[in-house]
């Protein structure tokens, strides 16, 4: 072996160590300091940190993929410890991702790193940041830190550094998205342009994300929820083919922010109208009139909810629809279906008053009185007496 193999061996070697005792100290909670530096000194690994901070690089997945190269994780290691120079130390952790320990001052450095990865590497990198630690035997909880950092690229897209001191908390649950959704769904049917399905996307994550960030999982459920409820409602009003949209739903899990996960669903949205073709989807009066007929139909039993379940809306968002296109709230129109039939059944049948209430959908008969006296100015009785006609 000649001097060079057997320094890039020993070199190798070197990285071997530093990489099992590193990350052996950040998987502990907290560790003896004199003992970590004594046994870190033991193989020439750097202690002497001013506030020692961890920071956590990632690669994005996806930009490697679209690249078409193998991830060079040794060449981003030697370009982290050329940057750095004498100031960190770079190592592996057991999840193969690379981890810099580093004085709080020389945390600075690490932007000039990322430029540099930036301009040699077909990919960018993400580096979270976790906060400093009195000294070195504390780096457990800075190390995770910078893990949750890197969680955080989700919302602030990769290639960027991350500070954990700047992350906002995720707040509680994620909101009902059934009636955005709907408001999605109608603007994508109403208008086979393009722009108007991106701005359609953007208005459903703004209000999705009014009230803050939450857990990431819960975006993917949002997003697979809307492209699901869009597929179902396409294909309830049209004679539209599934098979035609080529675009997988699941995959939204595997994207890695949410300009990602908004774009997916910009696609989807579009795809789908193209596969409409020449297809309409219907009319807002085709939905008025199907929600009019049912009404007349069922007006005995007829509640939102079960009508909205019919339309494929939302109670909120028909109710909305329904007084924006008719001028009438849903429960004054059913209101004026049941008193219309309940006049019939006044004039051709003998059933007595709270018969007739029951027929046409009240249940309490002196309600029911009331609401046919304020509609015709009349009581029931006293309108069955009169023989008054329509």
């Amino acid at each position: 072996m000649d001097e060079i193999q057997l320094a890039n061996a020993s070199d190798t070697m070197r990285k071997m160590v530093q990489d099992c005792l590193l990350s052996d100290l950040i998987a502990v909670e907290r560790c003896n300091e004199k003992l970590i530096k004594k046994e870190l000194l033991r193989y020439g690994i750097r202690t002497n940190f001013s506030f020692p901070a961890i920071a956590a690089v990632e690669v994005s997945r996806n930009d490697w993929k679209a690249s078409g190269e193998r991830c060079d994780m040794n060449g981003l290691r030697t370009l982290l410890e050329q940057t750095l120079q004498n100031e960190g130390v770079v190592f592996l952790d057991d999840a193969r991702r690379l981890n810099v320990l580093l004085s709080w001052d020389a945390v600075h450095k690490l932007t000039t790193a990322e430029k540099r990865i930036r301009q040699q590497f077909p990919f960018a990198a993400t580096i979270g940041i976790g906060n400093p630690c009195q000294h070195i035997g504390e780096i457990h909880k800075s190390h995770q830190q910078a893990l949750l950092s890197l969680q955080h690229r989700f919302y602030k897209g990769t290639g960027k550094i991350i500070y954990y001191r700047s992350l906002v908390p995720y707040t509680d649950s994620c909101p009902d998205t059934a009636e955005q959704e709907d408001e999605l769904i109608h603007s994508l049917l109403s208008s086979p342009d393009g722009e108007c399905a991106e701005r359609a996307v953007d208005r459903f994550f703004q209000k999705l994300l009014q009230h803050g960030p939450f857990e990431i999982s819960e975006i993917y459920a949002a997003a697979i929820r809307l492209l699901i409820h869009l597929e179902q409602s396409v294909k309830e009003r049209t004679q539209w083919d599934h098979t035609k949209l080529r675009l997988d739903i699941m995959s939204v899990a595997s994207l890695e922010t949410l300009d990602e996960v908004k774009a997916h669903v910009i696609r989807y949205a579009k795809e789908m109208q193209q596969a409409l073709g020449t297809e309409k989807s219907e009319p807002q009066n085709n939905i008025i009139v199907k929600t009019l007929a049912i009404m007349e139909e069922e007006y005995d039993q007829a509640t939102l909810p079960s009508i909205a379940e019919k339309v494929y809306m939302t109670p909120t968002y028909l109710s909305m629809f329904f007084k924006l296109n008719t001028g009438k709230t849903f429960i004054e129109q059913l209101t004026d279906i049941r008193i219309s039939k309940a006049k019939k059944l006044l004039r051709s049948t003998c059933l007595k008053n709270y018969e007739v209430a029951e027929k046409v959908g009240y249940h309490d008969s002196r309600y029911f009185s009331q609401i046919f006296k304020k509609k015709v100015g009349l009581s029931p009785s006293e309108f069955r007496e009169a023989g008054i006609a329509n």
